[in-house]
């Protein structure tokens, strides 16, 4: 029996949104040199389907890499939180247009937060940041 693909690399400069939401088998996510990509999970498409839940869980997610996303502005948009109980890991390089993690996550001052209450990261050891001028503040 095969075992479940446990990585995803894509270096794409166009990438389908939806194969976010359907591999929650993965531990290693790495997004890379993806000139188009704007938002790694689109929502607008969670919301039309009928079992909307309020919860986005990349549940043996253990290592997230970020890197060269010239258009990248938020991980997710909507009112979602997302949780990540195992990541050990995360990299975010070279993303000059991300302003939060979660796009509703801004403070009425304007203020870009990268991760606010919303994002659960209960496990992360090693985080990795640069290059990201449009962040004011890491944590909420």
């Amino acid at each position: 029996m095969a075992q479940p693909d446990k990585s995803l690399d894509f270096e794409f400069e166009e990438v389908d949104h939806q194969w976010m939401r359907r591999l929650e088998q993965l531990q290693y996510i790495e997004i890379a040199d993806c000139k188009c990509l704007r938002e790694i999970i689109f929502t607008k498409e969670i919301l039309e389907e009928e079992e909307r839940e309020d919860v986005i869980c990349f549940p043996r997610l253990n290592s997230l890499r970020m890197d060269c996303l010239r258009n990248l502005i938020f991980f997710c948009s909507g009112n979602y939180n997302i949780e990540f109980p195992l990541l050990k890991e995360l990299e975010i390089e070279d993303c000059p247009k991300l302003e939060e993690f979660i796009s509703e996550s801004s403070t009425e001052s304007g203020m870009h937060t990268l991760f606010n209450e919303k994002v659960a990261v209960p496990s992360l050891e090693t985080m990795t940041i640069s290059k990201l001028r449009n962040v004011k503040m890491i944590f909420l």
